[in-house]
């Protein structure tokens, strides 16, 4: 009985984590979606405030490059090469350390390189 109580839990708990994580990409993917709305209107501040938003919710790694991808090219428009700059090497780094090679890795070193950084 002892046994079945349980695994019951396991699964419960299980469950409930896995609700969780489904929850937060759906946050991810509207704020990104909204961000990025935001950006094709040329609205850079409410942009990068969801961007920021959405990074809170971010479960893996190519989606906090892809943010940090983002707010540097934001920052770029607003003439603000310095933050531009840190955001494109905090997603490379990000990269780096966890071991993972993707697209976004190419658009972040393309990013530095177009803007001579």
């Amino acid at each position: 009985m002892k046994s079945k109580s349980f695994t019951l839990l396991l699964l419960l708990v299980f469950s409930l984590f896995s609700a969780g994580q489904v929850q937060g990409s759906e946050k991810y993917t509207e704020n990104v979606q909204a961000a990025d709305r935001q950006l094709l209107l040329e609205n850079y501040g409410e942009a990068a405030d969801l961007y920021n938003q959405a990074k809170s919710y971010a479960t893996n790694v190519n989606e906090k490059s892809y943010i940090h991808y983002r707010l540097g090219s934001i920052y770029m428009r607003l003439n603000d090469k310095i933050k531009a700059q840190q955001e494109w090497r905090d997603g490379l780094d990000l990269l780096e350390r966890e071991g993972v090679h993707s697209g976004i890795e190419f658009h972040l070193k393309q990013a530095l390189l177009n803007n001579g950084l």
